[in-house]
């Protein structure tokens, strides 16, 4: 956007903004007080601008308008898993001017990351560490782990695809990865019965009203959870709340509630604390990726040390 001011003279200025492949566009002035005028214009194309005052040429450029190029981004290597089943992605992403955002987007199995009649996909954000590009612009390149073992997902077949944003709404994609999410196994008999539930639930929400009958029956093995009164009423909600709660907020809900009464049975508290410390160490990575400063660094670091 091209500002013009213009003192003293007399005479009505104007603007001219002109191409080969365009129709010249006029811009006249306004008045700022008795002795000062002002123009806007924004520029997408056009090879010359001139500033005229009645007949006179008061000044003239020669243009060359560079367009705001699209974001790319690609993946450096595959993707993969740890021995942790943390997901690892290396990433490189390059703009003319600058990224607004960097994310990895997922949707449930299917051939197409983003397909026009599927589900919105699973949205996660990563670090976008950027320094200025040898030929100009600037670069994200880093790797970054991500803890989905909790997710609904997991275990299951997923396309992934990363997206970087530009400051004006620009979208660059990468190509499509597929495997299947790392998932944490369970040895309890009961935790991995809750878990299967739980898969299918992701997988098929249509199968709800039979994921909400398997519950109730696995509710009432008190013994073989040593009659834990937390996992009881946790299995009874869930159940409930799959036969008379239809909306998607109660979907998800059930998920995560199933996730942690699988951990409750695995090993109480252990492995929930193990979560939290998790993503603490996620948090804290993305604090030191972001630039954050002394006083945000040393709170997350105090809440990782007494979570540790």
């Amino acid at each position: 956007r091209l500002v013009a001011l213009l003192h003293g003279g007399r005479g009505t200025p104007l603007l001219k903004l002109s191409g080969p492949a365009m129709e010249p566009e006029v811009v006249g002035f306004e008045a700022v007080n008795e002795q000062n005028q002002r123009a806007e214009m924004q520029i997408d194309e056009g090879h010359r601008l001139v500033l005229t005052r009645g007949r006179r040429t008061v000044a003239a450029w020669d243009l060359d308008v560079l367009p705001d190029q699209a974001p790319a981004v690609d993946f450096t290597q595959a993707v993969s898993a740890t021995r942790a089943k943390a997901l690892k992605l290396a990433y490189k992403a390059h703009d003319d001017y600058g990224l607004a955002g960097l994310e990895v987007q997922l949707v449930l199995r299917g051939s197409d990351p983003l397909p026009a009649d599927g589900p919105a996909p699973v949205r996660i954000m990563l670090p976008t560490p950027a320094v200025p590009g040898d030929g100009g612009g600037v670069v994200v390149e880093a790797s970054s782990y991500r803890d989905l073992t909790p997710h609904p997902w997991a275990g299951l077949d997923v396309a992934l695809r990363l997206a970087a944003h530009d400051d004006i709404g620009q979208a660059g994609y990468s190509g499509a990865q597929r495997l299947t999410l790392p998932e944490r196994e369970f040895i309890h008999p009961v935790a991995r019965q809750i878990i299967t539930q739980r898969k299918i639930l992701a997988a098929a929400p249509a199968k709800k009203g039979e994921v909400a009958l398997v519950l109730g029956l696995i509710a009432e093995q008190v013994e073989a959870y040593n009659r834990k009164m937390d996992v009881y009423l946790g299995l009874v909600s869930a159940q409930r709340r799959l036969e008379y709660d239809q909306s998607d907020v109660a979907h998800w809900a059930v998920l995560s509630l199933l996730w942690d009464l699988a951990l409750a049975v695995e090993d109480d508290a252990r492995a929930l604390a193990q979560q939290d410390l998790r993503q603490l160490q996620e948090e804290l990575m993305e604090a030191l990726a972001g630039g954050a400063g002394g006083a945000e660094l040393a709170r997350l670091i105090d809440k990782l040390q007494r979570a540790l």
